[in-house]
């Protein structure tokens, strides 16, 4: 299996390869126009993040990449969103050598595009066999499945980061709220909460769901006793 996180890819990538694709596809030089002043609003390169156009424009800069493994389709599987791709192959000498080249692939249509893969992440790091582990997206998904009625379960959590990803950012909210009503603050932290259920409830994540609960009610029950100058409150859980 091959895991590949791309680095900086929002902030690096470069101008002129994403415009050669858009050229590609689009003859209007009105919105061709328009496509290049967006993007000239980040400096000499990279796409603004934020708008509706940025994901599709960074999704079109890896389309040759996209076709090239696809066609390894009897012998790789490839799954790709933004700069986050993973490449599954059986775990044999041949399927190693497949998983070997697509990587190799993929380290050269990213230096095309003006981006590296993240040093800090080992792209073939993974065990294929029971135990080991697939995280794409942020989402984790154990290898090796159980069965269950003779059918077989798979597993999907929020990654290990994305589960202090939530209160962290939810503790930063609540630091920036301080002199705020506390209705304003729950307020925001709940747009928060909403978003990160909303993206993690299709896998297995009430594990997941209830540290996120405990921590995040710990923190805003933190910041109102400080608002009531109190050593503690009981406060009713965040919705």
């Amino acid at each position: 299996m091959v895991d590949v996180d791309l680095s900086r890819y929002f902030d690096t990538i470069r101008h002129d390869r994403i415009l050669a694709k858009v050229a590609g596809r689009v003859v209007d030089s009105d919105v061709l126009a328009m496509v290049k002043q967006f993007l000239k609003s980040t400096g000499d390169r990279g796409v603004p993040q934020g708008s509706p156009l940025s994901p599709l424009l960074a999704n079109l800069a890896l389309d040759d990449l996209d076709h090239a493994l696809d066609r390894g389709g009897d012998t790789i599987t490839y799954a790709r969103y933004l700069d986050d791709m993973v490449v599954l192959a059986a775990d044999t000498p041949k399927g190693r050598q497949w998983a070997d080249r697509a990587l190799m692939r993929i380290r050269q249509e990213a230096e095309t595009i003006g981006v590296s893969l993240n040093a800090e992440k080992d792209p073939s790091g993974h065990d294929n066999g029971p135990g080991g582990q697939l995280c794409v997206s942020g989402i984790r998904v154990p290898l090796g499945a159980e069965f269950e009625d003779w059918n077989m379960v798979f597993e999907q959590n929020p990654a290990t980061e994305e589960d202090h990803c939530c209160p962290k950012e939810v503790g930063n909210i609540l630091r920036r709220s301080r002199h705020l009503p506390m209705q304003v603050a729950v307020a925001q932290v709940n747009s928060v909460l909403r978003g990160w259920v909303n993206y993690f409830r299709v896998g297995n994540s009430g594990t997941a769901f209830g540290k996120i609960k405990y921590e995040v009610e710990r923190k805003v029950r933190r910041l109102a006793a400080k608002k009531c100058k109190a050593r503690g409150i009981r406060l009713e859980a965040v919705e």
